[in-house]
């Protein structure tokens, strides 16, 4: 709007200055008929007839002279109330840049609010995974160095036990010489200084075994060190792990709802066998595929939690009562286990879980967790347990 304006003023200006140079142009005719007059000589008859049709051009120039000076005062009026406007208009225009200036620098710092808030975040994450790795790191030199110390407490023990059949033998073969030199009474002298470098031999060689015991102690104790800070590593992981699987049975009791066919014992979270399988099946029915998914869900959730240095499996055992089978599909309720084992695993893959993170077991009938006979023992122990431990 205010470009049209502008262009509206222009044009205003431009007729003010075409009417100007109108003005001018018929002054100068005036000015050149009036000499022209006074050149030639004409008469005043003539010349009043000249003056006459000059004076109604005259006067219909001023005529055109005080309408263009109306249209120039209009035109006045109307570029003052432009310039009015333009001035409003470029208030309203600053005011608008200096609120846009004003957003543009809250969004700038919102911009590296929110850059800060996601460095801290990353670096935190590095920092996590670096705390992660390095624990596996220690642990793997702990290894590393307790097998290299066994070995060479090994070497110095097996050292030991050759310096002291060395001094046996020695002490042996003083004793002979002894003997020698007792028998031989004329070689008396000979045999004392053989028997005193046997001696000092024998002296030299105690040290030597002092010394190989001495360091066969040290390497004992940085065996205990190395122990003590592996199992203290150990400990620290799986005290990480339990947090994780606390967390994990928390979240599937939470999707599942507190029900008593679902239950946590000890580190295990126990499913009965007829949540998943019809009798002696192995394939899973689909209330049992809807109950994993949930599982699935909840496991996938703590997993991306658990930092990459953290070795972790969720190991699924299969549990039958002691029953024998029936169905021709299956040799024993060993195979029936590991089969209804194995096709959860299966599934838990098919939804995305991993399988370097998964391991399958079946227990068959041989760890019931009620010793009863009865058809409710039976089918608390006919059921799927789920374990995240270690890897």
């Amino acid at each position: 709007m205010i470009a049209r304006m502008q262009q509206r003023l222009d044009q205003l200006g431009s007729a003010t200055a075409e009417r100007d140079q109108a003005l001018q142009f018929l002054e100068m005719q005036i000015d050149q008929a009036a000499g022209e007059i006074a050149g030639t000589g004409k008469t005043n008859e003539s010349l009043r007839g000249e003056t006459a049709v000059l004076s109604d051009q005259i006067n219909g120039l001023s005529r055109d002279r005080d309408r263009l000076t109306g249209e120039a005062g209009e035109h006045a009026a109307a570029q003052a109330a432009l310039e009015t406007q333009v001035t409003t208009l470029s208030g309203a225009l600053h005011q608008a840049r200096t609120d846009r200036s004003l957003i543009e620098q809250e969004l700038a710092a919102a911009r590296s609010e929110l850059a800060q808030s996601v460095a801290g975040r990353n670096a935190l994450q590095a920092q996590v995974a670096g705390m992660a790795q390095s624990a596996s790191e220690a642990a793997k030199t702990a290894d590393a160095r307790l097998a290299t110390a066994t070995a060479e407490a090994s070497q110095r023990a097996a050292e030991a036990d050759r310096l002291r059949a060395q001094v046996a033998a020695l002490e042996q073969d003083a004793t002979e010489q002894t003997a020698a030199a007792a028998a031989a009474a004329a070689d008396e002298t000979k045999g004392a200084a053989e028997t005193e470098r046997l001696r000092r031999e024998i002296d030299h060689l105690n040290e030597m075994l002092a010394t190989a015991e001495t360091k066969v102690d040290t390497q004992q104790d940085t065996i205990a060190g190395l122990d003590a800070k592996l199992d203290e590593a150990l400990a620290r992981k799986v005290e990480e792990l339990e947090q994780y699987r606390s967390e994990f049975f928390g979240r599937l009791k939470q999707a599942l709802g507190d029900r008593p066919d679902l239950r946590v014992v000890g580190d295990r979270f126990v499913f009965q066998s007829e949540l998943l399988f019809a009798s002696g099946s192995a394939s899973l029915d689909p209330q049992g595929q809807a109950e994993l998914r949930q599982l699935a869900v909840a496991l996938e959730e703590v997993a991306a939690r658990i930092p990459p240095g953290v070795d972790w499996i969720l190991r699924v055992d299969g549990h039958t009562d002691r029953r024998p089978i029936r169905d021709a599909s299956f040799r024993s309720n060993w195979e029936l286990s590991a089969a209804r084992a194995i096709s959860v695993i299966e599934f838990l893959t098919a939804q995305g879980i991993a399988p370097e993170h998964l391991a399958a077991a079946g227990f068959g009938e041989y760890r019931p967790i009620d010793p009863g006979d009865d058809e409710i023992a039976y089918r608390r122990n006919r059921r799927i347990e789920f374990k995240l431990t270690e890897g």
